[in-house]
């Protein structure tokens, strides 16, 4: 989509099967969760949530 050039990645709720051949999937939630159903859905969201921490082990 051109309007997601400034994304750097997905947080998928549900199936994403539409992403398939199209990006790298990578990670999961180990702890936490709670923050990330706390983020707000829709496309785009109407307000946006700020990630402040990821760490990638």
């Amino acid at each position: 989509d051109p309007n997601t050039a400034n994304s750097q990645f997905f947080i998928c709720f549900d199936d994403a099967s539409f992403l398939d051949r199209q990006y790298t999937v990578w990670g999961q939630v180990i702890s936490g969760m709670e923050h990330v159903d706390a983020l707000p859905k829709g496309e785009p969201p109407a307000n946006p949530g700020v990630i402040r921490k990821a760490i990638v082990a």
